[in-house]
């Protein structure tokens, strides 16, 4: 145990290679809100640099809190590259990572360094720790997805697993991840700390007058379901539009608005136009984050309907909580953390996303039943502001933390 710091916050280094402007899912939110809101710690952020490798653009002063930029390797986005020009490019990005890393540190003198993504950033700790306190911040995608490096996918496999055993702390975002954690890469108990993923309840509120921004989003007379992610095959939107297809008993004004951008946006399309869904559907593209908020809030009913794709599942969904705080009741998938997310029967439901029959009898429960998604709508606002909170999930990261010092 390292002595703590009494005359100042604890110095964290988070390492998010995914961060605004560029990122803007569900990790570089919390992130954000997590910074925002630390009383006891004072996080600096060293995240990728904005618009492209290299860039200049700092953007530092768009945060109330410190952001340092760097260049960051993400083996899984060289996925289709040819494997000698991957591999190349990944050894090139991880030594100026490292640089980066360096300096900062001779800088902020942290006494915590948070990897942000174990791929990314976890194969670091064996050069800094000797230093610092190291912590992971484990979402859970990352712990099953399978890397295509051909002969090195076993060895980081293997780098994964050393980070993961060897940190001072994992910080898993739900009980799902830590479990998997656990049985799959043999992490120590008293290594691990289940720490939920909040929700800025100052952004994420039901509408003030919900009718007017219904109809600034040109949704008046209509009863919307919403998806909004990354379009990615994991999220299920395919096996939401076959269960609509399959729908016999739906408002008959019902639209599906899909907000979000990603590899399945023309697979998606097709099928649209396959089902004969081409009036019931629209697309959003990115929804921008100023109005994320009015989005959940004016629609009727949130859906994702999460599958597991190939190790590829949704860690927590922190999606489901942001539709819950704006006061929508949520449909989601069974697979990855989402129980934490989503409480069956008190925000929404969790079905089977690859039973089409399953997703279409609850989307036919909860479309036509407004009682029960008045309740599940309440239900779900509660217990976001109870549980979920800036003020209390960083409270128990800020309570983990600093015990380790």
């Amino acid at each position: 145990m390292r002595r703590a710091p009494t005359d100042r916050p604890l110095r964290v280094l988070l390492l998010a290679p995914w961060f605004y402007p560029d990122s803007n899912g569900g990790a570089p939110r919390v992130f954000d809100t997590l910074a925002r809101n630390a009383s006891r710690i004072q996080i600096t952020v060293l995240a990728d640099h904005p618009h492209g490798v290299g860039a200049d653009t700092d953007g530092s002063t768009d945060f109330p809190y410190r952001v340092v930029r760097a260049d960051f390797p993400n083996p899984m986005s060289e996925s289709s590259r040819p494997f000698a020009r991957k591999v190349m490019n990944a050894a090139a990005l991880m030594w100026r990572q490292h640089r980066a890393v360096a300096s900062t540190i001779r800088q902020l003198q942290p006494d915590v360094i948070i990897a942000g993504n174990v791929y990314v950033c976890g194969w670091m700790r064996r050069w800094f720790q000797r230093r610092t306190v190291w912590a992971n911040y484990v979402h859970g995608e990352e712990l099953t997805m399978a890397l295509s490096y051909g002969p090195l996918s076993s060895w980081l496999w293997r780098k994964q697993r050393d980070a993961l055993q060897k940190a001072n702390l994992n910080v898993c975002v739900s009980r799902n991840t830590a479990q998997v954690a656990q049985e799959r890469y043999g992490v120590d108990d008293a290594r691990i700390a289940i720490v939920p993923n909040p929700v800025d309840l100052s952004r994420f509120n039901p509408p003030a007058d919900r009718d007017a921004t219904r109809a600034a989003l040109g949704w008046d007379g209509k009863f919307v379901l919403l998806t909004i992610a990354r379009l990615v095959a994991r999220k299920g939107i395919d096996r939401t539009l076959q269960a609509l297809r399959e729908c016999k008993d739906l408002p008959s004004n019902w639209l599906y608005c899909i907000g979000g951008l990603g590899e399945e946006m023309a697979s998606l399309q097709g099928l649209v136009a396959e089902l004969g869904l081409q009036e019931r559907v629209r697309f959003l593209g990115s929804v921008p984050e100023a109005t994320l908020a009015d989005h959940y809030g004016a629609a009727d009913l949130f859906v994702q309907t999460n599958v597991d794709v190939n190790g590829d599942t949704e860690g927590f969904g922190i999606v489901f909580l942001e539709a819950s705080a704006c006061g929508t009741a949520v449909l989601g998938g069974t697979s990855g953390g989402t129980a934490d997310a989503i409480e069956d029967g008190v925000s929404g439901y969790r079905v089977d996303g690859d039973d089409i029959d399953q997703v279409r009898a609850r989307l036919e429960l909860l479309c036509t039943d407004d009682g029960l998604r008045s309740t599940l709508a309440a239900g779900g606002l509660a217990r976001a502001r109870r549980e979920f909170s800036p003020s209390v999930c960083t409270k128990q990261l800020e309570d983990r933390l600093l015990a380790l010092m």
